[in-house]
């Protein structure tokens, strides 16, 4: 397949290396928490969202609407930074950042081959990388997501495996490739099929990605 590279979206690196291959899963997950301590707001249910942030803002006493400008620039306009939310007030938008966060999923590298298919790689908040892939077609659009850093089955047939098991993906990480493989399609195209077929065992991350179904 013929490929051409294209210059990365958005930040690279995070410069953190990721966690040992022999350290145990729960161990990896914890240091994401000792990275950044904040929510991800997207690893949050679109209900548990509506609870927890509800809460939280009427415990600063904004007004009830606030809770829904906040979910259709993360749902509809598919916001990644506190900041780009305008219709927010600006002080409200800075305690938001305080305690909320988005996934640090950022670009490492695009390649695009000739039929329009594109694979990306991501960088993820510990160091840690992913792929995912955009297959066009006349019909709908297929995105292909990862759901794992690494994969613990070593299938003859995988080039993953060779790489062991570094971490489940959080359902926000998850969730923000979807997001960031929908803003890149055209405007007004058809209809777009999700496939766990990138990196990882999607199975073995069952909790995480039900989340991220249901988000």
């Amino acid at each position: 397949m013929h490929e051409r590279k294209i210059a990365p979206l958005t930040g690279a690196d995070t410069g953190t290396s990721g966690s040992p291959a022999g350290a145990p899963r729960g161990r990896r997950l914890h240091r994401l928490a000792d990275l950044d301590p904040r929510v991800e707001i997207l690893s949050l249910r679109p209900a548990d969202l509506r609870d927890v942030l509800g809460g939280w803002l009427a415990e600063r006493g904004e007004p009830g609407y606030r809770g829904e400008q906040i979910a259709r620039w993360i749902y509809r306009d598919r916001a990644d930074d506190w900041s780009a939310m305008t219709t927010l007030p600006k002080a409200l938008r800075a305690e938001l950042d305080q305690v909320f966060r988005f996934p640090s999923v950022t670009t490492a590298e695009v390649r695009e081959s000739v039929d329009g298919t594109q694979k990306y790689l991501w960088r993820l908040i510990d160091g840690e990388a992913v792929e995912s892939v955009l297959i066009p077609t006349r019909s709908r659009d297929t995105l292909c997501v990862s759901s794992q850093a690494g994969c613990a089955l070593a299938c003859a047939f995988c080039a993953t495996g060779l790489f062991g098991f570094r971490r489940d993906l959080t359902a926000g990480e998850i969730v923000d490739q979807v997001r960031r493989l929908l803003a890149r399609r055209p405007p007004a195209r058809h209809g777009v099929n999700v496939v766990f077929m990138g990196m990882g065992e999607p199975l073995l991350n069952w909790e995480n990605l039900a989340t991220a179904i249901e988000t």
